[in-house]
């Protein structure tokens, strides 16, 4: 029988729940043939401790004796049933018989356990909130790459995608967050929503079900959960090769089921939009556009992306695959226009437009920037560039929209990769600005011996002079050169936990991105206090110093004081990162849809 139950507006009374409690624990698992895989899922499941639970399997009308082999497991509650009822009916008929007062995991026979401790994090972790209703984990394939930290959701084509399938794992999406969806390979059910929600659709055959699941428990109130605390093995769709299934027969069948249940729901959340113009191909607009434009339907936010010189250019190649839905959609002429790019490329956008400016503006001509006056209004990313706005003599609303950076990657427990060295320095390059290259060079040749052992990487966008730079650098130097744009944001991470400090020795800086995802993964900085750069470090820590040219002397010393006291610069990396994990780009898309809302209302309210 159905249990589904439509999106509402408010949350339903919900049974009563008390935080801390450890109740027991009924583990399902749905098995049709496979054997060789159930009896790896279930010898794997011997391992888990801290957590009374109680084991039930159902047999789905198997028949290369799956059902004799459980019949002979300790601790095993056996379900046979006659035939194959499906993944949905099959589950339920478990669910049907476990005390109100368990709480359920939904297991794949195709799981393997790999910590003894999986079972007490996750019950930690949703009895441990009141929202937590259910919780997922990290799944990984068995080839060590990443398969899901959850599920996200296409709300135009209605099809789930799993976070981060595929990746290279390096420590990224830690903690727990809060996501549209889990997989039903692994899910946590807790009794109090079991209670209010029953059993799973069986409108479902496979597919989907877990995901109709999840939407109906947040409808109802709860928070969707993935942690990064705990993993476990996915030899993913085995059952389905074992069995010579129709996967994608299965698969549109489902779906098509769940886009009847949803889409209009989903539709119907929207209650503002917007029409997102990027303008430029390069940092800092793309990556906040990559970031940001996918963050705000959660917010409730439809976007209309467009390239602001043709439909024609994409951004940056990344995992996000909601970025080309939103290129697709058409034009809306009820919502505002946004232009995000740098000064110049802004003003090829028609007037009356919101200029989002995400880059570092106070070392922009005051010429060039009262040239922003056209703008109906202009949204800024720190205070440095609000005040170079109003040294112009701006007079339209400014408003600060916090940049952010991605805390789910960038983090102090990414993989390190250190050479056998005492010091790594990380010393960013930008052509633009004062002072040369082979100044910021001597800067650290002067400051360290070649006792210190320091390596130094420069890092930059633009290589083409970094040839002459090393040419005129002291012998024995040790740089090496990396080009940042040739690096995925994987690598960058690695990268900053590889190295001890980043050296920004500029009268500014347009690189404040690369600046905040240093931060966020524990780097010592180390810049001009002034601009974009001045603001990163006055907010969340670091070593500020004068401009190059100003105060060669306090650079020297700086460097110095970092690579002979690891401990104290380490302290400071650690501070930052502390500071900017509440930045993150979710909290940029929620600024930027409150300002959309109030700008609306403000309209509404006009005469």
């Amino acid at each position: 029988m159905s249990t589904w139950q439509p999106i509402i507006d408010a949350p339903v009374a919900r049974p009563v729940f008390h935080t801390g409690q450890r109740p027991v624990v009924s583990l399902v698992i749905l098995c049709w043939n496979g054997l060789a895989l159930t009896r790896r899922c279930i010898d794997s499941l011997r391992q888990t401790v801290g957590v009374e639970y109680r084991l039930i399997v159902v047999d789905n009308g198997s028949h290369d004796g799956t059902s004799a082999w459980l019949a002979q497991q300790p601790g095993v509650t056996l379900i046979t049933l006659p035939q194959n009822l499906g993944y949905t009916r099959g589950n339920n008929v478990a669910l049907a018989r476990i005390p109100a007062d368990h709480d359920v995991v939904l297991l794949n026979n195709d799981t393997e356990i790999v910590d003894p401790h999986w079972l007490a994090h996750l019950r930690d972790v949703a009895n441990g909130h009141h929202d937590h209703g259910i919780v997922g984990c990290l799944l990984f394939h068995t080839n060590g790459r990443l398969q899901h930290a959850g599920v996200a959701l296409d709300h135009d084509s209605m099809w789930c995608a799993q976070i981060g399938g595929g990746q290279q794992w390096i420590g990224q999406y830690p903690g727990v967050r809060d996501v549209i969806g889990i997989t039903g390979a692994c899910m946590y059910i807790r009794r109090d929503v079991r209670a209010l929600l029953g059993d799973l659709d069986e409108a479902y055959v496979s597919y989907f079900e877990d995901t109709d699941y999840c939407l109906r428990a947040r409808a109802a109130g709860f928070r969707i959960v993935c942690t990064g605390g705990t993993s476990l093995l996915h030899h993913e769709n085995s059952s389905s090769t074992v069995n010579r299934i129709d996967l994608n027969a299965l698969l549109r069948r489902s779906h098509a089921t769940f886009v009847r249940r949803w889409r209009e729901q989903f539709a119907s959340r929207f209650s503002h939009g917007i029409h997102w113009i990027w303008a430029e191909s390069g940092a800092p607009a793309a990556a906040t556009t990559e970031a940001v434009a996918p963050l705000l339907a959660e917010q409730g936010i439809d976007v209309r992306l467009r390239y602001l010189s043709g439909s024609d250019a994409r951004l940056p190649p990344g995992g996000d695959t909601i970025l080309p839905v939103l290129q697709l959609r058409p034009e809306e002429p009820r919502y505002p226009r946004l232009v995000c790019g740098d000064p110049r490329a802004a003003l090829r956008a028609p007037e009356h437009t919101i200029a989002f400016l995400p880059q570092d503006l106070s070392g922009s001509p005051p010429d060039e920037l009262r040239e922003l006056q056209r703008f109906a209004e202009i949204w800024v990313a720190d205070p440095a560039s609000r005040a170079a706005l109003q040294a112009a003599g701006i007079t339209r609303p400014v408003t600060q929209i916090d940049a952010g950076v991605d805390t789910e990657l960038f983090h102090p427990a990414i993989t390190a990769r250190r050479p056998a060295r005492r010091a790594v320095l990380l010393l960013l390059d930008d052509p633009a600005l004062a002072p040369d290259l082979p100044a910021a060079i001597r800067y650290v040749t002067s400051a360290c011996t070649a006792s210190d052992g320091v390596l130094i990487l420069l890092i930059g966008a633009d290589s083409t002079r970094w040839g002459s730079a090393l040419a005129q650098a002291p012998p024995g130097s040790e740089i090496a050169c990396i080009v940042t744009t040739q690096l995925s944001a994987l690598q960058r991470a690695v990268l900053y936990r590889s190295a001890d400090a980043l050296l920004v020795p500029h009268h500014g800086v347009r690189w404040a991105g690369i600046i905040r995802e240093a931060q966020a993964c524990g780097l010592a900085v180390l810049a001009s206090d002034r601009g974009s750069a001045g603001a990163a470090l006055a907010r969340h820590g670091g070593i500020r110093l004068p401009c190059p040219g100003q105060g060669d002397d306090a650079w020297i010393a700086a460097i110095r004081d970092v690579v002979r006291d690891p401990a104290a610069t380490r302290s400071i990396g650690a501070a930052a990162a502390a500071s900017i994990q509440s930045l993150s780009w979710r909290h940029s898309a929620r600024q930027i849809a409150a300002r959309l809302r109030q700008l609306a209302s403000e309209d509404r309210s006009a005469p």
